[in-house]
């Protein structure tokens, strides 16, 4: 009797799809509950369209440790270009500096935002990256251990997470969004020395 055909290994597919630190030791480092649940669920059933970056909230720069191979694609980088380094080199001429500060300070409280930004690809032509930026909760405490983007219309990902964005600034943006999903976290000073992470 023939052997029947065995389901493709979804793990090997991970490898090609996802660069940097490996999704298990994320997954192992940060709270399964609460709000993180919606993007351990995510990280879980990514696919090779998945945009999405994770990088080290105790990094000044907050450093990228993790990203996907569809994010590299997008952008026209490679992994050692990426890996290790934060998001500057995305910025030109037309990037928002409002709303990257707007970003910052929102992290500085460990809070969220979602924005849209002009970015620039590896060539230098620019691409409009729209984003939601979530801190990733340490199992520890309720301290951000990684913050992560999710970019583009995500199918894999609930996007009722993020309210309707009316017309208004970068920060007012950021600060809407912040307080729709975390009152109590839109309403706490930043501590000193934000990040800025992009």
């Amino acid at each position: 009797m023939p052997a029947s055909p065995q389901a493709p290994d979804r793990s090997m597919e991970h490898v090609k799809d996802h660069v940097g630190l490996p999704i298990a030791d994320i997954l192992e480092n940060i709270s399964q509950t609460g709000a993180n649940r919606v993007f351990v669920d995510y990280l879980q059933r990514t696919t090779p369209e998945s945009q999405y970056l994770v990088g080290d909230a105790h990094d000044a720069d907050c450093a990228i440790v993790a990203c996907s191979g569809a994010w590299l694609e997008r952008c026209g980088y490679g992994e050692a270009e990426v890996i290790g380094r934060g998001c500057r080199h995305l910025q030109g001429p037309e990037t928002c500096a409002r709303a990257v500060a707007a970003m910052g300070e929102a992290m500085g409280r460990d809070g969220q935002c979602a924005t849209s930004l002009i970015n620039y690809h590896a060539d230098g032509s620019k691409f409009q990256n729209d984003f939601i930026l979530v801190p990733l909760t340490s199992r520890d405490s309720t301290a951000a251990r990684y913050y992560m983007s999710v970019h583009a219309a995500e199918p894999a990902l609930d996007w009722s997470l993020a309210p309707p964005v009316p017309a208004q600034s970068p920060e007012a943006r950021v600060r809407t969004f912040s307080e729709t999903l975390s009152p109590a976290a839109a309403t706490r000073s930043p501590p000193a020395g934000l990040r800025v992470p992009v």
